[in-house]
């Protein structure tokens, strides 16, 4: 969190009950983390915040991407081309089955965005969830892993460190900024 930001504006939080996450891979799931996060904006669509929190990724995190995706590829894994980490193409429209930088849309309403993809070694989602009955409208931001093999779960151990720092600090980067 960003020096000057209250605590108020960004804490961890559970899954909220009304998430459309599937229950059965939030049961079996290996790691999950939620991010409450009041919204500086309240017309953002789900869409908007997704593109808030990781359309404006810095160059050092695209590379890193590229890198593991690079040492990924090799064992059979599925991953993002590589003009879907260096370049945000946003469309007009989106629909459940379409891409969302190299991320497949699994939920698409107005409440809630789910990404993710689901590869060998672990299916991931992450759940972008407007909760708008509130004095100030918030967002709450979820990560859910479910490692499948032994690789899943080493895989899953060497990068959570990497992934819950810079998860953190993508949200409170594009909140500090005013795009969420």
């Amino acid at each position: 969190m960003r020096s000057g930001q209250s605590s108020a504006a960004m804490r961890e939080t559970s899954l909220p009950a009304t998430s459309l996450i599937d229950r059965a891979l939030l049961l079996r799931s290996d790691y999950r983390e939620s991010i409450a996060i009041e919204l500086s904006r309240a017309d953002l669509s789900t869409i908007d915040a997704f593109f808030a929190i990781f359309g404006d990724r810095p160059r050092w995190m695209k590379t890193i991407l590229i890198l593991r995706n690079a040492l990924a590829a090799p064992f059979g894994l599925e991953v993002s081309r590589h003009r879907d980490i260096l370049s945000v193409e946003r469309k007009p429209a989106y629909a459940v089955g379409d891409s969302l930088l190299g991320w497949t849309i699994f939920v698409h309403t107005p409440a809630e965005l789910i990404v993710g993809r689901d590869n060998a070694h672990l299916d991931f989602r992450v759940s972008i969830l407007r909760e708008d009955a509130r004095e100030q409208p918030r967002a709450v931001i979820s990560t859910i892993c479910d490692a499948h093999n032994m690789f899943g779960v080493a895989y899953l151990k060497a990068v959570l460190p990497f992934h819950k720092r810079g998860f953190r600090w993508l949200i409170a980067r594009a909140r500090s900024s005013g795009r969420l």
